[in-house]
């Protein structure tokens, strides 16, 4: 078992979830996307996406925001403007991609896609399933019944550091099981 894990594998289950892009790609995707030089000035574009708009000054304060690199992006958002963007596939998200959060103020993580489903993943589910926890505040425990220098202590524990970078929060976590009884 090697399949790989895309971001278009798992939109359906990051509804909830913010990014943040590299500031460069996300202006010419907001440019394509809207179809003008200024797309937090664009009004039929920041309704669309269902962003406020300043009354005063006839402008969205949250796009402007984010090409700034001040806030990050809710993936809903994200989905309707690759959807309108003619030169921006989900691939190039995936490349540009800095970082995903689980709220406004959640932890960050860095992923690296395609993220790679083995028999090491496998191992963490399972013991996820068998003897840890994922919290509705989205923290993952695990349960080690042994010495430190236990050898399934230390097996583990060089894979959990990479492989907890991805699994974040129940959704993802969710996702990948399902994934992996799946395939």
């Amino acid at each position: 078992m090697n399949r790989e894990i895309h971001i278009t594998d798992l939109i359906p289950f990051l509804k909830n979830s913010h990014v943040k892009l590299e500031l460069t790609f996300l202006k010419c995707l907001l440019i394509d996307a809207s179809k003008t030089e200024l797309p937090h000035y664009n009004l039929d574009f920041c309704n669309y996406l269902g962003c406020k708009i300043n009354k005063n000054n006839k402008k969205s304060s949250n796009i402007y925001q984010w090409l700034k690199g001040e806030r990050t992006i809710p993936f809903k958002k994200l989905i309707k403007i690759v959807s309108l963007a003619k030169n921006y596939k989900w691939d190039d998200v995936e490349k540009n991609l800095i970082s995903i959060k689980s709220g406004i103020k959640k932890g960050e993580i860095y992923p690296k896609f395609p993220f790679y489903l083995d028999e090491k993943f496998g191992c963490i589910i399972g013991h996820i399933l068998g003897d840890g926890s994922i919290s509705r505040t989205y923290e993952i425990s695990f349960n080690f019944n042994a010495p430190s220098n236990a050898v399934p202590k230390l097996y583990f524990l060089p894979i959990y550091k990479k492989l907890l970078k991805f699994l974040y929060c129940s959704a993802i976590a969710f996702t990948v099981l399902l994934l992996c009884i799946n395939t």
